[in-house]
């Protein structure tokens, strides 16, 4: 954007805004762990800071069902963190399935793929010379390209899974 600034959103894994005793005994009260992850990237996709609340017990103890999440997002993080750490805007920022962050020096854009699909269609700029691979491996994913757009072939274990992924594209920008 011509005007950006930072900005954060002050947010928990809990549905509810501080202790509620619901949350041990309904799981529902919780984001599940790919709500938070892409609730997450759409907060760093548009340059915003996450500060994350979770709530604790009313002995000041954190719940169980938090403390499991909070694992299942650092374990998703350890994976694909590289696409979230240290990233910068990147237009158009977002689309319905899909938020867009680069690199500090604008070489590698990546794709935090949302909803998982055989396809991906990138919305993004990228070089007609690009090199895309799932973050953490380094195998090269078949590329196509649709008018502007560049249509990724998603692996069958990316594609059938439940969680986000992030892609790897790497090319002068």
């Amino acid at each position: 954007p011509a005007k950006w600034h930072p900005w954060e959103s002050c947010s928990g894994i809990s549905k509810a805004y501080g202790n509620h005793w619901m949350e041990n005994f309904d799981a529902t009260m919780v984001m599940t762990e790919k709500e938070f992850i892409c609730h997450f990237a759409d907060i760093v996709a548009r340059g915003g800071n996450l500060l994350l609340l979770v709530n604790l017990d009313p002995q000041g103890a954190l719940p169980e069902v938090q403390a499991r999440r909070l694992e299942q997002i650092g374990a998703w993080l350890k994976t694909y963190g590289e696409a979230i750490y240290a990233t910068r805007i990147c237009a158009p920022y977002r689309t319905d399935a899909v938020d867009y962050t680069q690199s500090k020096d604008g070489r590698t854009v990546y794709a935090i793929v949302k909803e998982p699909a055989a396809e991906v269609t990138l919305a993004c700029s990228l070089p007609d010379a690009v090199s895309v691979t799932v973050v953490g491996s380094s195998v090269r994913l078949p590329v196509r390209r649709a008018g502007s757009r560049l249509v990724v072939t998603v692996p069958p274990a990316y594609a059938q899974g439940s969680l986000p992924f992030a892609l790897k594209c790497v090319g002068e920008i």
